[in-house]
């Protein structure tokens, strides 16, 4: 019920706005899946597809200032980049053989990356044509079967009829090349400044590519648009150009002068990724570290954001680069970009907890020095002039800076919630400021805390605070309150129902002072925990969830000695947490590949006037950097000595 169910004392808004956009998703049903049927498992994207398309941009017609229109390519299509990157990713028209696969392929590239494809595809056809080829879809095809050929067809007819046979592009021929394959293109633009010209490729996106995938032969009907710092056009999303899967490369002349940059894919309307020679980044970067960075459409702000930091992640851009692209964001008070920086952030904050306390705090100073003029200017507090976006990015600068322990942020969250244990029958903390000042307490807090929030859970009745509580609960870092928790979640008829008792195990794992602790708990109790869920597809679930927060060897290695330890008791989890073991590995592998360079690159631009000169006993900067690094394998050497 907490999906549909609002209240204003305890609902947030971001609960809100996912009540408005799962209604319109399942108004769109109506239409896609009830008056259009797809008439086999193979596609069912003709109905989640749109309707995930739906829920956006019909939302946005009855709320135009919540930016949904906006919000979909940072929720949905940059979401989706992040699964269909992957090589165990699959083909939206993908095949059924048995019941058992039906549940399967109601996953991300169902909902998002179908929605996604439906976006570009609107852009190549303009909107009205696509709106008209829909209506005569839906019109032809009511209260039948349909698939995508038929779809394909009726975009066709009316796309001929608007622009003519001769100028009409081959909707089908377009739509199999995505439809068809797996993943999703890079574009790599290289450009030759003294004659204006660009040459650019194509070739699949992974985030961890491999020797068997380098070269799998997938190639895509691309859309190009792009602009330049001369023209600075972001309105035209139709196709400038197109790359065809025949084409090993294609020439684009006109593009730019000598001190222009060039930026494609405008307002990241196509699905693809895009990547640049290091002239065309310094000139953007060099753009956005201006006053008039937002020359750049907001959009495209949040693409070269998520571009950048997962072009790095995957290899290709080195992260020098990646890093100065990011450092604009004390001007960015647009929360588009940030959400897009957030999600990027998130990966390295995990990542280079496994450097030294000293190195991790480098990152730590960096993003509470971009974040500093916008907590200022946000406050922590609601103000009755906020707009929607507004409240969702205060949301998310303050839950940064409180995790991050800034000063004023950790300080007024403990003071709302000593206020409101004092005064519990009339001191409200909004419902936008209480996910953090619960954690925050929490965090900085005691048994006292706990117990409140606790009895708070206990007796709360309705569905969206509980939810939030049961979340807030994982926050604390006591080791005998986690352990407290962890048990109860796992014991029936202590309150916590058990179709909620996984997120207890996520709230305590994504809390950074919980991951050993819970990891501690789930090697001592997994039988008990198998027992409680009613099989070892749990444990697996849960060895997932945490394999992908662990960040030390240490860690890894006890990780590795207990799906070594009992493999044979593992039964369907074994699987999972051997993949989960490897995840752990390649995250630790990133970082020794990555992590000098990421730590030299904060340690000069938190502390700026640190020189790399050799000091008087001759060590280099690459010396210090490297203890950075190597600290924590240095402490683990020095306990088993």
């Amino acid at each position: 019920e907490n999906l549909l169910l609002f209240d204003e004392t305890v609902s947030s808004t971001a609960n809100r706005q996912s009540i408005a956009t799962i209604i319109a998703h399942e108004f769109s049903h109506q239409w896609f899946g009830d008056l259009v049927t797809p008439d086999w498992w193979a596609y069912p994207w003709l109905n989640e597809g749109f309707a995930t398309y739906f829920e956006y941009f019909i939302a946005a017609k009855v709320e135009p200032n919540w930016q949904l229109d906006q919000q979909f390519l940072v929720e949905v299509v940059q979401n989706a980049f992040a699964t269909d990157a992957l090589d165990s990713s699959r083909p939206m028209n993908y095949n059924i053989t048995y019941s058992s696969e039906i549940i399967g392929v109601f996953d991300t590239i169902t909902y998002d990356k179908a929605g996604s494809v439906i976006r570009m595809l609107e852009h190549v056809l303009t909107s009205e044509t696509f709106r008209k080829g829909l209506s005569r879809y839906l019109k032809a095809q009511s209260y039948q079967t349909t698939k995508p050929d038929i779809l394909y067809f009726h975009l066709q007819a009316q796309h001929s009829e608007t622009v003519g046979s001769d100028e009409s592009v081959d909707v089908k021929q377009i739509m199999d090349s995505w439809g068809n394959q797996k993943g999703y293109p890079l574009i790599s633009v290289t450009r030759d400044y003294h004659a204006g010209t660009a040459n650019v490729t194509q070739k699949r996106f992974l985030l961890r590519p491999t020797s068997d995938t380098s070269d799998d032969g997938f190639n895509w009907w691309v859309p190009l648009s792009y602009t330049s710092r001369s023209e600075a056009d972001f309105t035209m999303t139709s196709p400038a150009a197109w790359i065809t899967p025949s084409d090993s490369q294609l020439q684009l002349t006109g593009i730019g002068g000598s001190g222009d940059w060039v930026i494609f894919n405008i307002q990241e309307t196509g699905y693809y990724r895009v990547n640049y020679d290091a002239q065309n980044w310094r000139l953007i970067t060099n753009q956005l570290n201006s006053d008039q960075f937002d020359v750049i459409h907001v959009l495209n702000r949040a693409q070269l954001l998520d571009d950048s930091l997962n072009l790095a992640r995957a290899g290709i851009l080195d992260y020098v680069s990646a890093l100065d692209v990011t450092s604009y964001l004390y001007r960015e008070t647009d929360y588009i970009p940030w959400y897009s920086a957030f999600n990027a952030f998130n990966f390295l904050n995990i990542r280079l907890r496994g450097a030294s306390p000293a190195g991790y705090q480098l990152f730590k100073d960096y993003i509470l020095g971009q974040l500093e003029d916008l907590y200022n200017s946000l406050e922590f507090q609601v103000r009755a002039t906020d707009d929607h976006v507004t409240k969702l990015l205060r949301t998310s600068v303050l839950s940064w800076a409180c995790t991050f322990d800034h000063e004023g942020c950790v300080s007024n969250a403990t003071q709302h919630f000593a206020q409101m244990m004092a005064d519990p029958d009339n001191y409200i903390i909004p419902a936008d400021l209480t996910i953090v000042t619960y954690c925050t307490s929490l965090r900085h807090g005691g048994e006292t805390e706990w117990e409140y929030l606790w009895q708070k859970y206990l007796t709360s009745t309705v569905s969206t605070e509980q939810v939030l509580l049961l979340s807030a609960l994982g926050c604390t870092t006591q080791e005998t309150l986690i352990n407290r928790y962890l048990t109860l979640s796992i014991t029936e008829d202590s309150g916590i129902r058990k179709q909620d008792a996984a997120s207890v195990f996520s709230a305590v794992y994504s809390n950074m002072g919980g991951i050993d602790l819970a990891f501690n708990f789930l090697t001592e109790n997994y039988e008990s925990i198998s027992q409680f869920y009613g099989g070892m597809n749990s444990i697996g679930n849960i060895i997932t969830g945490i394999a992908t927060r662990l960040s030390t060897q240490e860690q890894a290695d006890r990780l590795r000695k207990f799906i070594e330890s009992n493999q044979d008791n593992l039964g369907s989890a074994l699987s999972a947490s051997q993949r989960a073991l490897e995840t752990v590995q390649e995250n630790l592998n990133w970082l020794d590949t990555n992590g000098e360079k990421i730590l030299s690159w904060l340690n000069d631009t938190v502390n700026p006037t640190t020189t790399a000169a050799p000091t008087g006993n001759g060590a280099s900067r690459h010396v210090q950097i490297t203890l950075l690094l190597l600290l924590p394998s240095i402490v683990v050497w020095w306990r088993l000595a």
